[in-house]
């Protein structure tokens, strides 16, 4: 009513769930499953009127790659005609994300937003850049080459930095995550 765009987002971050990833895997590898899940959210669409719907379904393994672009393609078939938008959150492309398939991602999504951040991570061994900027030139240009189109393209910044701590053999201690 005051003009403002409303997106829901979709995520699978809970940290107090190991097996998250084997849950997630008995909801999207089956039809049924799947689809009861579709519908739920279409019907949260039309209950809430939000406008568009942000997947954010992080660490996907190998295994729940073709289920993932499923989910995605049947979750396309029934919000965009609805004229719900839809984006899903992608890391850069790495030869062990492939499973993704950014090429279909950006057929049945209207933006696909890169996650151009961790690149050194919390858990990392290594201190170094969240997001330096060769690293995220390439990710950009690796998503074009995958087959997302820069219009469709939403680059994600990280708006946090991380100072390492270093002993005495410039091993990682430990590090601490600002926002800046």
């Amino acid at each position: 009513q005051q003009g403002y765009k409303i997106w829901v987002t979709l995520e699978n971050v809970d940290n107090n769930f190991d097996d998250i990833g084997d849950i997630l895997f008995e909801i999207i590898s089956h039809t049924d499953s799947r689809q009861a899940l579709v519908q739920q959210i279409l019907q949260w669409y039309r209950e809430y009127g939000f406008d568009g719907l942000n997947v954010d379904l992080e660490n996907i393994e190998d295994r729940l790659g073709p289920y993932y672009v499923q989910f995605m393609r049947e979750l396309s078939a029934v919000l965009r005609p609805a004229g719900c938008t839809l984006s899903t959150d992608l890391g850069v492309p790495t030869p062990w994300s492939e499973h993704y398939r950014r090429d279909i991602m950006a057929q049945v999504c209207d933006y696909i937003c890169l996650m151009a951040y961790d690149e050194h991570y919390s858990g990392d061994t290594t201190a170094g850049s969240v997001a330096s900027y060769p690293w995220v030139k390439a990710g950009v240009q690796d998503s074009l080459t995958e087959g997302i189109p820069a219009d469709k393209l939403v680059l994600c910044m990280p708006l946090y930095t991380r100072f390492w701590y270093l002993d005495s053999n410039n091993e990682v201690i430990t590090n601490d995550t600002r926002t800046v």
